[in-house]
């Protein structure tokens, strides 16, 4: 099917103009209520406490974030106590990053911030059509897989 590119609805615009948005007003979540975070270390923490003990790049490839961003990341919060590294046993090329008891505190502290944000991206929607939204963009981000991790390997 031919499309007529139109800059301003066309998905790769509107899919960094969201992420974007959602960033902005999670992070104004934080700032207001003194929490030191940024969303990426949020993506982190959030990322281990639903599938904890990931390799950093597992947590690369997870986030589409490059190495050097997510070393920062948890470099800074390891410093502030929330992850933990451990050499990962079966291959020790590999660290192991945790949540820390503290991690997993704060997780439970903020999440009510990632959720309000949420609930402000799909105001108006109704819970059938916020599942579809994401089964739709669940489907986009697995048909581009596959080239995503061409280039991954390339770097």
């Amino acid at each position: 099917m031919k499309r007529d590119y139109q800059f301003d609805r066309s998905l790769g615009m509107l899919s960094r103009q969201i992420s974007k948005g959602i960033g902005k007003n999670l992070q104004k979540h934080f700032d207001k209520n003194g929490i030191d975070l940024d969303p990426i270390a949020w993506s982190v923490i959030s990322l281990l406490k639903k599938r904890p003990d990931r390799t950093q790049q597992e947590i690369v490839h997870f986030l589409w974030i490059d190495k050097v961003k997510v070393t920062r990341v948890i470099d800074k919060l390891e410093t502030a106590g929330l992850v933990k590294r451990k050499i990962q046993e079966a291959d020790k090329r590999y660290n192991v990053v945790s949540l820390t008891d503290k991690g997993r505190l704060f997780f439970d502290k903020v999440v009510s911030y990632a959720e309000d944000t949420l609930t402000k991206a799909f105001a108006g929607f109704s819970e059938e059509q916020q599942q579809q939204l994401i089964d739709f963009l669940v489907r986009v981000k697995q048909n581009l897989e596959s080239d995503v991790d061409i280039e991954r390997e390339m770097k």
